[in-house]
């Protein structure tokens, strides 16, 4: 028998002797086809079958086990930090020591080296035990807001390549943060003087369209809140910005064109993370399945606040619900524990490059645009991967210099140093008014900044 086919025979072993593809035909007939890149067509055939074993051996560890949850939620592209090198004493564009071991331990569901020596510890409101791997340090309820820091960081990286995008084509409009866009649809008119005849032109100012009035309760709630003789945009403009956070899409573009937008691609963006807890036990056998079910909850989320504030602000009539519509489908951007993302995102980075690619691969030399685009994506999903999941070794490093404290002593500390603050700020600007009183130039007084010394 000669070499190759007793190398074939190998393979054909090695694989599970499948019953289907080349490797489940005999050598002698394989031998005499002329089969173009037979290497690639083995290669594949084999490192699928050790694919379909390795998820076997996966899944047939407890559904809560790490390395499991691991496993079911990596992607090609969460692998991108590992040509990664950890060096220097400053954060220089560079993974650092202590990060690349605890992204090694997020990726494989392994422990994480600084929290070896704290397991079983309570922490949390809820007191809940904290393990090696870092879930519990992820979900629990500690001092901090390291949650909103790797939110913003995502959010950031995406508007970045939006307006990037935007400096060759100049219609793509993208906004981050795009607070009060509808406000402009809130009524203009105080309750009870609907039929006026004004109208703000946007139509949230009609009498038609109220599909609350049958509703004694919801009316009587109305007229409660309108006793303030307040327009529905007065009231609305009074919340503060924490209330209005429901209603503020992360990123607005237009002129970009991806399946669910509106009329020249106007589209909304939402972006959230994921930071472990239940939404992964919920669908065990499923890949990516906790990003994908976050995903799919945003579009009715915003269609229920849009309706929530027709309601409130607008008495019944559904003017911001409508505009809501022309955006068709919110772009659901979830980001998960392990790195991974939803399918939205792979949508919207396939949009954009395609426009950056459009615009820059004559200037950077490339002899077609494809080519150019094809090493662009792939640039930027591995460093959209590195960022996604470098934003979780973060926030658990963050979150364990927490973990010893006491989250309503915390709460206290903060309002009494809030409180402390406006304190000095009232003081000083007292000093300044007597000073100025005496010194109307007020320039030596002025140059003393009480909070800081100087």
């Amino acid at each position: 028998m000669s070499i190759a086919k007793a190398e074939f025979i190998s393979l054909k072993i090695g694989a599970g002797n499948p019953t289907t593809g080349i490797l489940s035909e005999d050598p002698e007939t394989v031998w005499g086809t002329v089969l173009a890149k037979p290497q690639s067509i083995l290669t594949y055939q084999v490192e699928e079958a050790e694919r379909i074993r390795l998820e076997s051996d996966f899944k047939a560890l407890d559904v809560a086990d790490p390395r499991r949850i691991a496993w079911m939620n990596a992607t090609n592209y969460t692998s991108s930090f590992i040509p990664s090198f950890a060096t220097g004493k400053e954060e220089r564009g560079v993974i650092m020591n202590e990060e690349l071991r605890t992204m090694w331990g997020i990726w494989l569901g392994l422990e994480i080296p600084s929290l070896r020596e704290h397991k079983g510890k309570r922490i949390g409101s809820k007191e809940i035990p904290l393990d090696t791997e870092g879930m519990a340090l992820l979900s629990a309820n500690l001092t901090g807001d390291g949650w909103r820091t790797r939110h913003d960081k995502l959010k950031i990286f995406e508007y970045i390549l939006l307006d990037r995008a935007n400096k060759g084509s100049k219609d793509i409009n993208p906004t981050c943060e795009a607070y009060d866009c509808f406000a402009r649809f809130i009524s203009t008119i105080i309750p009870g003087n609907e039929g006026d005849g004004e109208n703000n032109g946007d139509g949230a100012n009609g009498n038609g369209g109220n599909d609350n009035n049958n509703n004694n309760n919801n009316n009587n709630d109305i007229d409660n809140e309108n006793e303030d003789g307040l327009t529905g945009l007065q009231r609305w403009q009074q919340l503060n910005r924490r209330k209005k956070q429901g209603m503020v899409p992360d990123l607005k573009w237009s002129n970009l064109k991806i399946k669910g937008t509106g009329d020249n691609g106007l589209a909304l963006g939402e972006v959230k993370t994921l930071n472990a807890g239940k939404a992964y036990m919920k669908t065990p056998n499923e890949h990516r399945a906790a990003v994908k079910e976050r995903a799919r909850k945003i579009p009715k989320q915003y269609l229920k606040k849009a309706k929530d504030i027709d309601f409130k602000y607008n008495n019944g009539n559904p003017c911001v619900e409508n505009e809501l519509k022309k955006y068709r489908s919110i772009q659901s951007f979830v980001f998960g524990s392990f790195g991974e993302w939803s399918d939205d995102v792979d949508v919207f980075l396939e949009a954009v490059c395609s426009i950056i690619a459009a615009n820059e691969w004559k200037e950077l030399g490339y002899q077609q645009e494809k080519y150019y685009k094809s090493v662009l994506m792939s640039n930027v999903k591995s460093e959209l991967a590195v960022l996604s999941l470098r934003t979780v070794a973060k926030l658990m490093s963050d979150r364990f210099s927490n973990i010893s404290t006491n989250l309503k002593d915390g709460k206290d500390s903060m309002k009494h140093d809030i409180y402390k603050y406006h304190q000095e700020n009232k003081h000083r600007a007292e000093m300044i008014r007597e000073q100025n009183s005496i010194n109307p130039n007020g320039a030596t007084f002025l140059r003393y900044n009480r909070l800081i010394g100087y």
